[in-house]
């Protein structure tokens, strides 16, 4: 790739996914202007930007992968697992996936920034209808996700006790550890009862 540093990270690096960042939107730019931008239908279109920048926020986020060395072994977790999870948007933006990632990366191989996008073009075929029914499916969707549209999968909100979530609140000052023990033995609290 000719626009990006060939970096290979052991650790999420912030310089690097904000590098990868630039760069999406800078070619996220140039793509809007080209043919394959214009062949999407109107809702691809105005969902295009967001798909984008998650797909390669969650590249680099959790493969510490730039967009010059996307792999098909990572698309199956990227589609049905974290999308599906993680992002809170309607079925139709998630119909949007596969035809604005497939004229995306179609734009990069065409322009030398992304090679061999055959396999993954294939991979994102194939899981798409997949990912938009995990993308439905409440059971699929993480805690966050969940909240978002009003549930969790985790607590059943009609048997949910509101007094076990808030902070204890003391109705008496805290006993110091050196403070005479309140059973009236004239000790330290530490030596008495607080032992």
């Amino acid at each position: 790739m000719n626009d990006i540093l060939n970096f290979d990270d052991e650790w999420f690096d912030d310089k690097h996914f904000s590098i990868i960042q630039d760069w999406v939107e800078k070619h996220y730019n140039e793509f809007m202007q080209s043919e394959y931008f214009s062949n999407l239908d109107e809702i691809s279109k105005e969902n295009s930007r967001f798909i984008l920048n998650v797909f390669f926020d969650y590249c680099y986020s959790y493969f510490l992968i730039s967009p010059d060395n996307i792999r098909t072994d990572m698309m199956e977790e990227i589609m049905l697992d974290l999308f599906p999870r993680k992002v809170s948007a309607d079925k139709e933006t998630f119909e949007t996936f596969e035809p604005t990632m497939i004229s995306f990366l179609l734009w990069c191989q065409e322009r030398g920034l992304i090679s061999n996008v055959g396999d993954i073009c294939n991979i994102i075929k194939l899981l798409s209808t997949k990912m938009i029914e995990r993308s439905q499916d409440s059971s699929a969707w993480g805690v966050a996700k969940s909240f978002f549209y009003g549930g969790s999968p985790t607590m059943d909100s009609e048997n949910l006790d509101i007094k076990n979530l808030l902070p204890i609140r003391r109705d008496t000052p805290k006993i110091g550890r050196n403070d005479p023990c309140s059973c009236g033995s004239g000790k330290k609290y530490k030596k008495c009862c607080g032992g």
